[in-house]
């Protein structure tokens, strides 16, 4: 069936994205206060996986639980990887400058990945929800 093969997709994309997640997360938290090009190879590397599992993923999804849950995931992606790369960036300016940490900036990335990783949380169980409802149609349909 047709609809099986796309449950089948989404477990696929789903063990990718939570790796590449969690490395994408480790990467920006162990590269965090190191900015020389090895560290940053290795987080471009980290985000483009991640970039990459995000949009499959969201592919994925979109069949089975519509466009705008698919979106509204997405987006909230975004927002998480936008909080971890301007804390990059300011790392990497205050690093370069050799002006000391500025603490009221990095507590306020702090904040914003925080509240962006609440956000997916949010909308993961949100998730939740549009899949078990798009599975309880795909059992009433056999």
């Amino acid at each position: 069936m047709k609809r099986d093969r796309l449950w089948e997709a989404l477990a696929t994309t789903s063990d990718e994205l939570s790796a590449a997640f969690e490395a994408y997360k480790f990467s920006h938290e162990t590269h965090r206060h190191v900015c020389d090009a090895q560290s940053a190879a290795v987080a471009g590397l980290q985000n483009a996986r991640f970039e990459r599992a995000v949009q499959e993923y969201c592919s994925a999804l979109e069949p089975l639980v519509g466009v705008r849950v698919a979106f509204e995931l997405h987006a909230k992606y975004r927002a998480v990887m936008e909080a971890f790369n301007a804390q990059s960036r300011l790392s990497a300016t205050l690093t370069s400058t050799e002006s000391p940490m500025d603490s009221d900036a990095m507590e306020r990335d702090d904040y914003a990945i925080t509240q962006a990783l609440k956000e997916l949380d949010t909308a993961q169980e949100a998730l939740v929800h549009a899949l078990d409802a798009a599975a309880r149609r795909d059992h009433d349909m056999m």
